[in-house]
């Protein structure tokens, strides 16, 4: 199956050993793509060890990330403390852990944990997320979305809301 992907914004794509790799400054769009992971995770921020590098402060925009009408297969990790990391999905399914990352789920796009998961739901409602069971999801929500509990997903797993 063939795919395209446009990106916005100062980005580059590479593939090494059948592993795509995309490196990004701050927010990028990707459209109609599949994208299944080589390993476990699709997207990740990570803390630049460079000594040169710039130091982010507390105004440091972080990482934006929208994919729309794609299929993902895979995990999202932000793994940067300094800078949040956002995720919005238009139109999508996704299927794969989100650690320490905001998601917003558009209308028409679903979300499965295929493994447990720390995050914060933006938008979106109950019946656009979805885990096995096993699979357990702790989450904080925007404005309330969801009341605070736990709520047994329709595939066997569990949502626990703190807010």
């Amino acid at each position: 199956m063939a795919a395209t992907a446009t990106l916005r914004n100062p980005a580059t794509a590479t593939i090494s050993n059948g592993r795509a790799t995309l490196v990004l400054a701050l927010c990028y769009a990707v459209y109609a793509i599949l994208l299944n992971s080589v390993g476990t995770v699709i997207l990740q921020s990570i803390i630049n060890d460079d000594s040169n590098a710039t130091k982010p402060t507390d105004q440091s925009p972080g990482i934006k990330a929208t994919f729309k009408n794609s299929q993902l297969n895979g995990g999202i990790q932000g793994d940067d403390d300094k800078r949040k990391m956002f995720v919005t999905l238009e139109n999508t399914i996704m299927k794969g852990p989100v650690n320490h990352a905001g998601l917003a789920l558009e209308p028409g796009s679903t979300w499965t944990a295929t493994g447990n998961s720390d995050l914060v739901i933006l938008k979106g409602s109950l019946a656009q997320i979805d885990a096995p069971a096993g699979v357990t999801i702790q989450a904080h929500t925007y404005k309330d979305m969801l009341a605070a509990g736990t709520y047994k997903l329709a595939g066997g797993g569990t949502l626990t809301v703190a807010n």
